[in-house]
């Protein structure tokens, strides 16, 4: 970033240390149209009896930032609320896939995460799929009890992507670029500017207020808000969201300097 600005707007050249050590941080986000494409296509070309599954998956996916492991390990039994309408799923190991760490399991609040027709789409087919036993995976094929295979989800999206695409240039995601536009994109709606979150997500105010409250309760100002996100990701602190999935952490605070009016009083002066 630093060299493209110094080619286009005469920065000077900085030597920065952290590049000699191999430290990356990929950098993926899904915008809000990529994402209802993707959702939109897999209705309309996967196989019937799947359709509904596969688009739950990107769904919560793209809305929660769970991990692949954590999603596939989901079973009906992990549902909670849901005869009340504001349902959350419970992260914990099973018999499938262990957590990753301590701070792995959680809970979930999708009545908080998802969209309200996201929502109706999540308790519609529970409710349809659920049958006698809930101890059932939630995200298995037709013919099968066990979760898809790990290779699955990220073979649908890249055939989903080349699908969508109006040329050769086919958008290079992966499936954990979800998890980062899920951290970012909630990170927005927790403390972000407005504007930002208007620009760069598909939130409106009512689904703020509803994210806001639900990861807050009804005092939503304090600095509790990145404990919060950090806890919903399953990650042992808040460092860990800003060092490898908040994309949008430099522009957050930019945009908020340039809208602030600092004055400083005489006295001080």
């Amino acid at each position: 970033m630093h060299n493209f600005a110094k080619s286009k707007y005469n920065l000077p050249s900085v030597n920065f240390q952290q590049s000699k050590n191999g430290r990356r941080v990929r950098a993926e986000l899904i915008s809000p149209q990529a994402y209802q494409a993707i959702i939109t296509q897999i209705l309309g070309s996967v196989d019937i009896l799947e359709r509904e599954m596969f688009a739950l998956l990107f769904i919560l996916v793209y809305r929660t930032g769970m991990r692949k492991k954590e999603l596939l390990g989901l079973k009906y039994n992990d549902i909670e609320g849901l005869k009340t309408a504001v349902p959350s799923v419970v992260i914990r190991p099973n018999s499938y896939r262990p957590t990753k760490t301590q701070s792995s399991i959680r809970r979930v609040p999708l009545f908080a995460l998802l969209k309200p027709n996201e929502l109706n789409f999540f308790i519609n087919f529970v409710q349809s799929n659920i049958g006698e036993s809930s101890n059932k995976f939630i995200f298995t094929l037709s013919s099968d009890q066990r979760p898809i295979d790990d290779h699955v989800p990220l073979q649908l999206l890249k055939r989903v992507l080349k699908d969508i695409s109006v040329d050769d240039n086919v958008a290079e995601h992966t499936f954990h670029g979800f998890r980062h536009t899920a951290v970012s994109n909630l990170s927005l709606a927790l403390v972000g500017h407005s504007d930002l979150v208007e620009a760069l997500t598909d939130y409106d105010k009512s689904d703020v207020l509803r994210i806001k409250e639900g990861l807050l309760g009804e005092h939503n100002k304090g600095q509790d808000r990145w404990y919060a996100l950090s806890g919903i990701m399953g990650h042992l602190s808040p460092e860990r969201s800003f060092e490898y999935y908040n994309h949008f952490a430099t522009l957050m605070a930019t945009y908020a300097l340039s809208v602030s009016n600092i004055k400083l009083p005489k006295q001080t002066l």
